[in-house]
C-alpha cells in the first residue's frame, strides 16, 4: 500500500521529487524479517501525505478506503511513528 501511495505522489509531482523516489526504494528494499522500518520525520510526512492522496483517489472512484485509513493510523500513531510494523 505504501508503494502505491508513493507512486501516485511521484507521478503527480514528477521526477523532481527525489525524496519520494528515495523513500519508495527504501520501502521496496526493506527486509520484512526486520519487522520495523526506521523513518525520519520527513519520511513520515511524505508517507502520511501519500496515503491521504491515495485515500482521496479511492473515495473519488467509489472504492473502499479502510485499508488506507488503517495504514494512515499506523503512520500517525505517535508511539510507532519512527518504526513502522509490517
Amino acid at each position: 500500500m505504501f508503494i502505491d501511495a508513493l507512486n501516485r505522489v511521484y507521478l503527480l509531482n514528477g521526477p523532481e521529487k527525489r525524496e519520494v523516489q528515495k523513500l519508495a526504494f527504501k520501502v521496496r528494499d526493506f527486509d520484512l524479517s526486520e519487522k520495523r522500518m526506521p523513518v525520519t520525520d520527513e519520511e513520515q510526512r511524505l508517507l502520511r501525505n501519500a496515503l491521504n492522496e491515495l485515500r482521496n483517489q479511492r473515495i473519488a472512484e467509489g472504492k473502499l478506503t479502510e485499508g488506507v485509513e488503517k495504514s494512515m493510523m499506523e503512520v500517525m500513531n505517535p508511539k510507532r511513528t519512527k518504526h513502522f510494523p509490517w
